[in-house]
C-alpha cells in the first residue's frame, strides 16, 4: 500500500511531459525553418517596383536595339543618306542653310549693278518678264551660270539661271538687247565660259 503515495507524483510527471510533448509538436508544425534559396540570374535581376510585385530591370541589348530601329526610321537627311549608328549626332539643315551652302560654293565671275530685263522661264515652264538690278554672275562646279540681283517683281534678291534666260537680255540704261552670252562677254566674262554656261 506504499506505492499508493507515488501514484499522484507519478500522474503529475506523466501529464506534464506529454503537455511538453504536445506543446512542443504544435509550436513546430507552425514555425517551419527557414529555406535559404540560393541566388540565381532570376532572383538576381528581379526588383520591387513598390507596388507589391515584381519586374524585371530594362533589357538594355533590347532598348538598345530599338533605338537603333527608330534612328533608322527616322527623318533622313537631306541626300537620303543613312543617320550613323555609331550615335553620332546628325544636323539637319534649314531650308536658308541649304540656300547658303549652295551660294558659298558658287564661283563669282563679276560683281558690280546693271539694271536688266529679261523674260524667265522657271521650272513649270512659266514665263514672266523680271526687271533685275544684276549685282553677281556667279557659277557652280558644273560650269552653269547664275545672274543674281534684286528682282523688282519679287521685291527681293533671287539667282537666275542664265539658260533659262529667254534669248535675250535688255541692258536699260542704254537700251541694247543682246544675247545672253554676248551680255555676258561685254561684262568681261570669257567666251568659252559664257558660252558654256548658258548652253541648252
Amino acid at each position: 500500500m506504499e506505492y499508493f503515495g507515488y501514484i499522484p507524483l507519478l500522474a503529475l510527471v506523466f501529464f506534464g511531459l506529454y503537455g511538453m510533448y504536445k506543446f512542443t509538436a504544435r509550436s513546430s508544425s507552425h514555425s517551419k525553418p527557414a529555406i535559404q534559396i540560393p541566388p540565381n540570374d532570376e532572383n538576381q535581376q528581379k526588383t520591387s517596383s513598390g507596388l507589391g510585385r515584381s519586374e524585371y530591370p530594362v533589357n538594355v541589348e533590347r532598348a538598345e536595339q530599338v533605338l537603333a530601329e527608330l534612328r533608322n526610321n527616322a527623318r533622313q537627311p537631306q541626300g537620303g543618306g543613312q543617320l550613323p549608328s555609331d550615335g553620332r549626332s546628325v544636323t539637319y539643315r534649314t531650308p536658308e542653310a541649304r540656300i547658303r551652302a549652295w551660294e558659298d560654293s558658287l564661283i563669282l565671275l563679276w560683281r558690280g549693278r546693271a539694271p536688266i530685263v529679261f523674260d524667265y522661264v522657271n521650272r513649270k515652264q512659266e514665263s514672266t518678264r523680271r526687271e533685275v538690278v544684276l549685282e553677281k554672275v556667279k557659277m557652280n562646279p558644273e560650269g552653269e551660270i547664275y545672274l543674281y540681283g534684286f528682282c523688282m517683281l519679287r521685291q527681293e534678291r533671287r539667282n537666275f539661271k542664265a539658260e533659262r534666260i529667254d534669248d535675250t537680255i535688255t541692258n536699260l540704261v542704254t537700251g541694247e538687247v543682246m544675247e545672253i552670252v554676248d551680255y555676258l562677254i561685254s561684262l568681261g566674262i570669257d567666251a568659252p565660259t559664257a558660252a558654256a554656261g548658258v548652253e541648252w
